[in-house]
Parts: C-alpha cells; sequence; structure tokens
C-alpha cells in the first residue's frame, strides 16, 4: 500500500474535488500521504471505489482559477474580448478553450490557472482495477492461510497428550495452593495438586492414588527452592515432560531452555521433590517405629485379654475407653482423640478403605503382633 500511495500522489495528487460525497473529495484523495493510505484502505474494503475511479478519470471543468483576472483577448471577429474571472471559478478544456490558451501563453496570466484535469482517463482504471484485484487476492489468500493454520492448530492441539484443557486444569488447582500468586507451593502440597488434577498430569480418580503420587515424583526431576518449596513452571513443565516428552533437536532445545530460564529462578538446585519425598518416607519410618515402641506394653496388655471381643467394627468406642484403662493402669496417659486414633487404625473401618481380604484374620483368635496383616504391623 505504501508503493500505491506513492504513485497515487504523484498521478492523481492535484485532480478536482467532487462534491458527490463518495468519489474524490477532501476525505477521499491523493494529494498528501496520511489521506492517500487512507484512501487506499478504503478501497481495499470495497467502498465506493468505482466512484473515486470515475472522479480520476475527469477532464471536464478542472482548471482551477486561483485569483481574480480580468483581461483583452482577440474574439471570433477579430474584436478584442474583456474576459472577467472570478477565483474559483473553473474552467472547461473543451468549451473554454481559447481562453485557456490565451491564459497559457501569457506568462503573468498562467500563473492564475492549476490544472486539476487528469493525466490519461485511462491510468486511473488501470490504477483502481489492478490495486483492487492486487490487495484483494493478498487479502483472499491472508484469510486462507489464517484459516488453514488455525485448523491445523486446532488438529495439532487435539492429538496432543497435554492440551490446553489440562493445562487449565493444572492452573486451576495451583490457584487453590498459591491464592496469592507468588507462585511457589510447598513441597508437600504436591500431593494435593496432583490428586486435584486430572489425568494426564494428575491422577484424579485413579485408584490407590497415594501409590501413583510416589510413582510420578519419584519419576520426574522438579527442582526444590529454598530446600521446601516448588515452583509452577517446574512443576508443570515437569509432569508435561513425563507423558507427552520427546527428543528435539540440540539447537531447538538450546532455544526452548533460553526462554524457560527467564522465566524461573536463578541458581542450580542441589535437591529435588523426589529427595523431600524419600526424606519424608525415612522419618515416617522413624516415628512408626517410636510409636511401635511406645504401644508396646499397650500391645501387651491387650493380649491378654480377650481380642475377639476387644477388636470388632462396631465396638470402638469400647476399645478406644479401654486402651486409655490400659494406659492408666500403666502409670501413662493418653487422651482421647489419640486413643480413637490408634483405635481405628487397629479396626475395619480403615480396612475396609484399603479393601483388604484380611479382615477375618484380625477378628479370629490373634495372639500376637506378628500375626496381623502387612498393612498394620506399623501400628
Amino acid at each position: 500500500m505504501y508503493l500505491w500511495a506513492i504513485v497515487g500522489m504523484n498521478l492523481f495528487g492535484n485532480i478536482k474535488f467532487t462534491d458527490n460525497g463518495s468519489g474524490n473529495n477532501r476525505h477521499r484523495n491523493f494529494r498528501h500521504f496520511p489521506v492517500s493510505m487512507i484512501t487506499l484502505f478504503t478501497m481495499l474494503t470495497g467502498e465506493d471505489w468505482n466512484d473515486l475511479m470515475l472522479d480520476l478519470m475527469q477532464k471536464e471543468d478542472c482548471w482551477l482559477v486561483e485569483q481574480d483576472v480580468t483581461f483583452s483577448m482577440p474574439g471570433g471577429d477579430g474584436d478584442a474580448m474583456q474576459v472577467a474571472l472570478d477565483k474559483g471559478q473553473y474552467l472547461d478544456p473543451i468549451n473554454d478553450q481559447m481562453v485557456l490558451d490565451h491564459m497559457r501563453g501569457d506568462s503573468e496570466l498562467r500563473d492564475a490557472l492549476m490544472d486539476q484535469c487528469t493525466i490519461n482517463a485511462m491510468l486511473a482504471v488501470l490504477f483502481c482495477c489492478i490495486f483492487i484485484l492486487v490487495c484483494s487476492y493478498i487479502m483472499v489468500q491472508l484469510v486462507i492461510g489464517i484459516i488453514l493454520d488455525n485448523i491445523q492448530a486446532a488438529t495439532v492441539m487435539e492429538n496432543t497428550t497435554v492440551g490446553q484443557d489440562d493445562v487449565n486444569e493444572f492452573i486451576a488447582a495451583w490457584e487453590d495452593l498459591d491464592p496469592f500468586g507468588t507462585s511457589y507451593i510447598h513441597v508437600k502440597q504436591l500431593t494435593i495438586l496432583l490428586s486435584q488434577v486430572p489425568p494426564p498430569l494428575g491422577i484424579r480418580g485413579l485408584p490407590q492414588m497415594y501409590k501413583c503420587v510416589q510413582e510420578i515424583i519419584l519419576d520426574v526431576d522438579i527442582p526444590l527452592r529454598e530446600r521446601v518449596y516448588v515452583h509452577f513452571l517446574e512443576v508443570l513443565h515437569a509432569l508435561a515432560g513425563r507423558v507427552a516428552g520427546a527428543e528435539i533437536p540440540a539447537e531447538e532445545e538450546l532455544r526452548i531452555h533460553h526462554r524457560l530460564v527467564k522465566r524461573v529462578p536463578e541458581g542450580a538446585p542441589l535437591y529435588t521433590a523426589a529427595h523431600a519425598y524419600a526424606a519424608m518416607a525415612v522419618a515416617g519410618a522413624v516415628r512408626g517405629y517410636l510409636q511401635r515402641v511406645a504401644l508396646k506394653d499397650v500391645w501387651k496388655a491387650l493380649e491378654r485379654e480377650d481380642f475377639n471381643e476387644v477388636v470388632s467394627c462396631g465396638d470402638e468406642v469400647g476399645m478406644s475407653s479401654r486402651l486409655m484403662d490400659v494406659m492408666q493402669a500403666k502409670g501413662k496417659s493418653i487422651s482421647p482423640a489419640d486413643a480413637k486414633a490408634y483405635v481405628r487404625r487397629l479396626t475395619c473401618q480403615d480396612l475396609s478403605d484399603e479393601g483388604s481380604d484380611e479382615l477375618p484374620q484380625i477378628q479370629g483368635n490373634l495372639r500376637s503382633k506378628s500375626d496381623l496383616p502387612v498393612n498394620l504391623r506399623h501400628i
């Protein structure tokens, strides 16, 4: 359009304005570059471009008188003829040919005229038609290209393992854990995050959720920041790479790396979320051992009683009271809440959650801790 505007200014910059409202007027013309660009844009939209073309072809009443002049010239019969012209008056190249020839031949009167006729009517036709055809073709190709790109992008998104909907689910779950938008959450909250995000990035709705969380955390490398926090982009990148990772050329990988580095915290972390979860597993095992040692006397006291009557699905309150009595008899104290928590680990309430088939063994004649099912030996 820039080149067309320059050409239009050179060819049609002095064309006479018309009063039809849709042709060559003070709003649509080629006298100045900004207005020329606007004129070409309106032509590109198809708005009355043919009216503008007709105005650019005019050759009638297009010689402008720029100042009041009075002069005498020979008439048709040889006598002198007095001619008076007002400023702003237009002369016709055919009907006023004698006046124009006289004024153009006089060096003083020549400056009072301005030629606002078209150079060639055919030039105006070629200029407008070629512009419309070329630019319309370009616009059609542009629109088709945009449509094809959108179709291709939509097809790629449908075939990707991790789509935009999956990312939106991840963002929504992260916002619940990070309401202030710090881009950081505690590493322990990864369990909650993964349990709230559906596959493929999360595990919502899958069986054995905690086992799946452990497998995912140990399978990916999520850097730890300040030893206990994880960053939004690093978590999303690691989870997406686990299910949709692919080998890419070294140059492309370097380019993506440079883009990501600008948006993640600086520094190379020493530990990952897998280290943190491994440490928490070790700490949990140690705490379980200490609890077993602390309850050793209580367990022996319970073994001396009728275990069939103590352990039952409907006697949770009674067993809590029995546990508190045993502890008091040993000279130790335990709160009702703690007693109830310990009892729930021994009753079939937790076993039913696990779907275990070993429930009848507890309701049988268990006389020692070694007879307990494996999933209750940590008590």
